[in-house]
């Protein structure tokens, strides 16, 4: 589910759950958009949360615009012949085991 305006403040709440019979301490969840070799920051967490083994949790994720990123991502593919993207990101989890960090990437292929 979503709340707001990817215009202003934008917020995303992914359900994540946890099939491990250990807890997980979310530490961060961050993500970005790469538009035509810039790079954008969109949804992260706020804080660190605890999924306990066999549970799921709701974690929010927020994006705050600011004029000047609007700006710069309005010229940027305005500026373009064509448009090439890449989303990313991390998710740190910390586990018994150690620091677990799971990187992101969808790339447009274009």
């Amino acid at each position: 589910r979503t709340e707001g305006s990817p215009l202003k403040v934008f917020t995303v709440f992914v359900k994540m759950k946890n099939p491990n019979r250990f807890a997980l301490n979310l530490q961060s969840i961050s993500s970005y958009i790469d538009i035509n070799g810039t790079k954008y920051d969109l949804l992260r967490t706020e804080g660190a949360s605890e999924i306990k083994p066999g549970t799921a949790e709701t974690i929010a994720l927020k994006m705050e615009q600011t004029t000047g990123k609007k700006l710069s991502l309005a010229l940027n593919i305005a500026q373009s012949s064509s448009l090439r993207f890449t989303i990313g990101g991390e998710i740190k989890c910390g586990t018994p085991y150690g620091l677990v960090n799971i990187p992101l990437k969808l790339d447009s292929g274009k």
